[in-house]
């Protein structure tokens, strides 16, 4: 190997080490009828299941009254039907209440 390949392979490394990467991760579909608040309300049954993480979709702001959510009207802007800021702040909150990162969940398309 060449100085070259093993100085980009140690800095690959050094990066890499700085990266969160869950065990185990859980999806959850949210609705009108599932939001942010919802996802907090089940995230001690799923800290008890051995979840470290949360994928979270659609959470972007989408046509008035979506049936699904995936029709995104502004992709820079969570959803007020699914609690907006306020409801993904207090849903963070409870993650790390649970000792979960933050980071560790994420949003389609994000």
């Amino acid at each position: 190997m060449t100085a070259a390949r093993e100085t980009i392979r140690q800095a690959a490394r050094r990066r890499l080490s700085r990266c969160y990467v869950p065990g185990s991760v859980y999806r959850l579909q949210l609705s009108r009828r599932f939001d942010f608040r919802s996802a907090a309300a089940v995230a001690p049954y799923l800290r008890e299941m051995g979840i470290e993480a949360l994928y979270l979709s659609p959470c972007f702001r989408s046509v008035p009254g979506s049936s699904h959510g995936y029709d995104v009207v502004d992709p820079g802007e969570l959803n007020p039907e699914l609690g907006g800021e306020a409801g993904f702040e207090f849903l963070s909150g409870r993650l790390r209440g649970l000792g979960r990162q933050s980071r560790a969940f994420a949003c389609a398309a994000q």
